[in-house]
C-alpha cells in the first residue's frame, strides 16, 4: 500500500494514500470484499451452479455403471442423482437433500473407476453448496 508522508511539528507521520490497491480475482465463483477506511460491506452472495458440467458427471456415472449392480442399488442411484440435479437447478437448493443424496451414493459399491466417478461428483457439489 501506498503511503504519504505528512510533517507535524517534532515528528513525521505515514498515511495511506488514498489510492486502493487493485485486486484481480480469477478463481471460479469467489468473491472479494474490500472496504476502506470506516466503510462497511454488505454482502449477498448468489452462487451458480455449472448445469452443463453437472449434466456431465452424471453421464460418466452412467457410463460407468457397473453390469452387476442390484436393481436396488440401480433405483437409489438413479434417485439420488435425480435429487442432486433437480435441487442443484434451483435457485436455491435444499441442501438437507442434497447431502442425504450425497450419503446415498456414498453406500452404492461398484468398481475402482465408478467410486473416483461418484467422488468427482460429490466434489463438484459439495464446492457449489
Amino acid at each position: 500500500m501506498n503511503y504519504n508522508r505528512f510533517s507535524y511539528p517534532h515528528r513525521n507521520i505515514d498515511l495511506p494514500s488514498q489510492a486502493v490497491p487493485i485486486q484481480n480475482n480469477t478463481y471460479y465463483n469467489s468473491q472479494i470484499n474490500n472496504a476502506t477506511g470506516s466503510a462497511t460491506i454488505n454482502a449477498t452472495q448468489y452462487g451458480s451452479v455449472d448445469m452443463e458440467a453437472l449434466k456431465g458427471l452424471i453421464a460418466n456415472i452412467k457410463l460407468c455403471l457397473p453390469n452387476d449392480i442390484s436393481s436396488d442399488d440401480s433405483e437409489l442411484l438413479s434417485d439420488n442423482l435425480e435429487v442432486i440435479e433437480y435441487e442443484l437447478s434451483q435457485g436455491n437448493p435444499r441442501k438437507g437433500l442434497v447431502r442425504t443424496a450425497i450419503t446415498g451414493l456414498k453406500a452404492i459399491k461398484g468398481s475402482t473407476e465408478f467410486g473416483a466417478t461418484i467422488a468427482a461428483l460429490i466434489q463438484f457439489v459439495q464446492q457449489t453448496l
